[in-house]
């Protein structure tokens, strides 16, 4: 398992993903999509990346199975 927590991971989480999802072009502005959206569900699990977000929905951890 691969990740990153605090602030790096509201950064990292981009280049981690286009890693998990390298034929999808658009993995990066879907998972910008996902995180936008209104809810309380703290977390998002596209396949084998997991994205924690906090309130102001940033990500605050990221980890790739």
């Amino acid at each position: 398992m691969q990740g990153s927590s605090g602030p790096r991971a509201n950064t990292e989480w981009r280049d981690l993903a286009m890693q998990v999802f390298p034929d999808d072009p658009n993995i990066v502005t879907e998972l910008e999509a996902l995180l936008a959206a209104e809810g309380m569900q703290p977390d998002i699990s596209p396949g084998n990346v997991h994205l924690a977000r906090d309130k102001t929905k940033s990500v605050t951890a990221v980890w790739i199975q």
